[in-house]
């Protein structure tokens, strides 16, 4: 899978992993103080492009970028917070683009709660992956997610 990293640079300004967790950033209202929002956020249906996305999430972090993905959280955490929060507060948000992304609720959801600021905001920046192209594509049931 071939990812165009400079571009990704120049979006987040070559900003690198903060030194501690005091990043400042507008917090949603669902999300507390002590939450942290990651610079890329990758949107994927762990089912059908859970590996696919496990390896961007590597490489990206290998370069020094902060990184959101469902499967980094733990027991006890506060997964529509975090994923809310992230989602709304991320400079560039990675879409793995399959027929169950389109058709997973919470995949829609993370992406309406992107857009949305994007709206109101310019940011982020949407990078959408599709793998295995688009003959799954129903125009009458999957074009809200497209």
């Amino acid at each position: 899978m071939a990812f165009n990293f400079d571009w990704l640079g120049k979006v987040l300004k070559n900003k690198r992993l903060p030194k501690s967790n005091d990043q400042t950033s507008q917090l949603p209202s669902e999300a507390t103080s002590n939450s942290e929002f990651k610079q890329v956020f990758l949107s994927h249906c762990v089912s059908s492009m859970g590996s696919r996305a496990a390896t961007l999430n590597k490489k990206v972090r290998e370069r020094g970028f902060s990184t959101f993905s469902c499967v980094d959280m733990g027991g006890g955490d506060n997964f529509r917070e975090r994923i809310v929060g992230n989602a709304i507060n991320c400079k560039v948000m990675v879409l793995f683009v399959d027929k169950s992304w389109a058709e997973s609720k919470e995949c829609i959801s993370e992406f309406n709660c992107a857009y949305e600021n994007f709206t109101a905001t310019g940011s982020p920046h949407f990078i959408p992956v599709f793998i295995g192209g688009f003959a799954w594509i129903d125009r009458q049931k999957h074009t809200h997610a497209v």
